[in-house]
């Protein structure tokens, strides 16, 4: 028996489905350079979290970066990217912490390849806009890794379905603290923005004139 009449090799519809459902946030709206780095992501947990989250945090970061930085305290718009690069180093060491136990994990127990996944890659041109998004693409290139050590280590009984679940679980809250912290972050500073009021009065606070 032919092995593609055994087993349906996926054609690309799932990531269409994909591409179709979710809403990943625009960026040809944000006025800034960028690289534009090819990405190719194999699992459908990463496929998800990056499409729901990469843009959106982008553009929430280039919001606290660069607009804020016309009416606000430039310290304080440091004070915020330091926090944001505090978390998001954080988390791809724990992300790297996890890939190496992951890789011990198979070598002691004599495994040697890796599962693979039927449907196709979900390959998609990434617009880089800071080094915020860079770092939350590193993280999310990480993550595509560990998936399939994790699925592997399920099937040969190394792991249990439930210790793999819960692994996952905890990828995904790495992602989602940063995009969220970042939204937060966003929220206030948006809050501290001068007012129509403030700027006829003069309480508009600039650290460089805008060059526009």
């Amino acid at each position: 028996m032919d092995m593609q009449q055994f087993v349906r090799i996926d054609q690309g519809e799932i990531n269409a489905r994909l591409l179709a459902r979710i809403a990943s946030e625009d960026l040809a709206k944000v006025e800034s350079a960028s690289r534009k780095v090819p990405v190719s992501l194999c699992s459908p947990e990463v496929k998800r979290l990056f499409l729901r989250n990469y843009n959106s945090m982008q553009r929430q970061m280039h919001f606290i970066s660069v607009v804020s930085r016309y009416s606000l305290p430039g310290a304080e718009v440091d004070e915020v990217e330091r926090k944001v690069t505090i978390l998001l180093e954080r988390n791809i060491r724990l992300a790297n912490a996890a890939i190496v136990r992951s890789k011990g994990k198979c070598e002691r127990n004599g495994i040697t390849s890796l599962a693979s996944y039927d449907a196709q890659p979900l390959e998609v041109e990434a617009r880089v806009i800071s080094p915020f998004g860079r770092r939350l693409l590193d993280l999310f290139l990480i993550l595509d890794q560990l998936m399939p050590m994790l699925e592997t280590l399920a099937l040969d009984d190394v792991l249990s379905n439930e210790t793999v679940f819960a692994t996952k679980c905890t990828c995904r809250r790495w992602v989602r603290m940063i995009v969220g912290e970042v939204r937060a972050h966003a929220g206030r500073l948006t809050k501290r923005l001068p007012g129509p009021d403030d700027r006829r009065s003069g309480k508009v606070y600039s650290n460089k004139k805008d060059p526009r």
